[in-house]
């Protein structure tokens, strides 16, 4: 008994052998469809090793640092451009400012210290 998977397995594969050599034309048509779909998934990994030999890490691994840096960079750039149209804007307000007779109001604040306060973010 200690020894009876072996005989469980010995009895399956005979039986099978057995089956095979019974049927031969009918184990053809039950193994057709199974080979040739293995030879499909054959030429399949055969396809994905080249296209993966193909691949350079170098120029993906440069891509990847770029890409993060640009990320890590992006706030910083948006507010580097709103700072830059914030500045343009407050010279063409004081440009058209010279000739208004009314001053600024004490409680709001000038486009120069809003642009401050947002460098300062």
């Amino acid at each position: 008994m200690r020894n009876f998977h072996i005989l469980v397995f010995a009895f399956v594969f005979i039986s099978g052998a057995v089956w095979v050599g019974l049927n031969p034309d009918q184990t053809v048509t039950m193994i057709k469809p199974v080979v040739e779909d293995a030879e499909e998934l054959a030429q399949m990994a055969e396809t994905v090793y080249v296209a993966v030999a193909s691949i350079n890490f170098e120029a993906s691994v440069n891509e990847a640092i770029v890409v993060y840096t640009a990320a890590l960079r992006m706030p910083s750039m948006v507010l580097e451009r709103v700072d830059h149209n914030l500045k343009h804007a407050s010279e063409r307000i004081t440009g058209l400012g010279s000739h208004s007779v009314a001053p600024p109001s004490a409680d709001k604040l000038t486009l120069r210290e809003v642009s401050a306060k947002l460098k300062d973010l």
